[in-house]
């Protein structure tokens, strides 16, 4: 009897832990360019997070806007938050745009750990290692940190983060 209930603990633990995993896996930190339409000069644009589970979408601004997208009808129509219609019209590469009724629209650049996604020669060192991830994140939210008690790819993750913010 111990040993079942110890087994299905176990396995209870396990499948939590990878649905966290898959969780987060569905989250990427993105460059957002907010505008309506006929505007030159960029609106509410800059670092955000951008995530994607199961056909639903989280847009969270660097601003402390958030837009939440729920799937709609049709394959790239979505609903917003406000139940406005949101069309996604353009999706490849490392580029998303979404388009909303009356005239707004956000386009989404994905950064990617050791190219900074602003198009200038980012930082390679990093590689995509966990503490690069940790020092670009830090500084897209405006945290300080110590330069003395840190490794090298949490700076140069940090400085890849600093130039996006």
């Amino acid at each position: 009897m111990k040993a079942s209930i110890i087994v299905a603990a176990a396995i209870l633990t396990l499948g939590a832990a990878i649905s966290i995993q898959v969780a987060q896996a569905d989250t990427r930190q993105a460059n957002c360019e907010v505008r309506k339409d006929g505007e030159k000069k960029k609106g509410k644009s800059g670092a955000c997070t951008f995530g994607q589970r199961q056909g639903y979408i989280d847009i969270d601004l660097h601003n402390g806007d958030v837009y939440n997208l729920r799937p709609g009808n049709q394959a790239n129509h979505f609903k917003d938050q406000k139940g406005n219609k949101v069309v996604r019209t353009n999706s490849s590469g490392n580029t998303q745009e979404f388009k909303w009724e009356g005239g707004t629209r956000m386009i989404i650049t994905f950064a990617s750990y050791g190219n900074n996604g602003s198009g200038g020669s980012g930082h390679n060192q990093g590689n995509g290692s966990p503490e690069y991830k940790r020092g670009y994140n830090d500084a897209v939210k405006g945290r300080p940190y110590d330069q003395d008690r840190h490794p090298q790819d949490y700076k140069d993750g940090y400085r890849a983060g600093e130039q996006d913010r």
